[in-house]
């Protein structure tokens, strides 16, 4: 245990977790500066670590109503009233329903 709180990654390595639960923020979605970017192929990099270490990794996210609103080009975010708060969650979420599989169309 002590191992564990000098590195809390090691709570986290695919020995002692078997399952890991990624939440994504909207702003590595939609944000297009270069140091988002950069953070997202880091973090991106790390995922594909852990999953070829055999860990199962589960991409969970925040971003479907801002990601969904930049495809619309709806103003405010998608945030604007109600309705576009759910048409914009619905687009961004359609890819992942159609392919069943991987969200990585969702992206694109």
């Amino acid at each position: 245990m002590a191992a564990a709180l000098s590195d809390p990654a090691a709570l986290f390595s695919p020995a002692a977790c078997p399952r890991l639960v990624v939440k994504i923020g909207s702003s590595l979605l939609v944000d297009r500066r270069a140091d988002t970017a950069r953070m997202a192929r880091r973090r991106l990099g790390e995922i594909a670590e852990r999953q070829r270490a055999g860990q199962r990794i589960i991409i969970v996210s925040s971003g479907s109503i801002a990601l969904g609103a930049k495809r619309l080009g709806l103003d405010k975010g998608g945030r604007a009233n109600l309705e576009d708060a759910q048409a914009s969650a619905a687009v961004a979420r359609s890819p992942c329903r159609i392919s069943g599989k991987s969200c990585s169309a969702a992206s694109s």
